[in-house]
């Protein structure tokens, strides 16, 4: 767990647990998984433009 300023609070667990443990004061961000490499995604985006 990783603390800027106080502000944040920054935890690598499961979504579950993180949702769960969120109050209405709080914004939760779910970084959603990646299949392959994130490189790829970018690669697709910029190809189709």
């Amino acid at each position: 767990m990783l603390k800027v300023q106080n502000l944040f609070t920054f935890k690598c667990q499961a979504f579950e647990e993180t949702i769960k443990a969120g109050t209405k004061a709080d914004i939760i961000y779910c970084d959603p998984p990646y299949i392959d490499h994130h490189v790829d995604y970018y690669f697709v985006l910029r190809s189709s433009l």
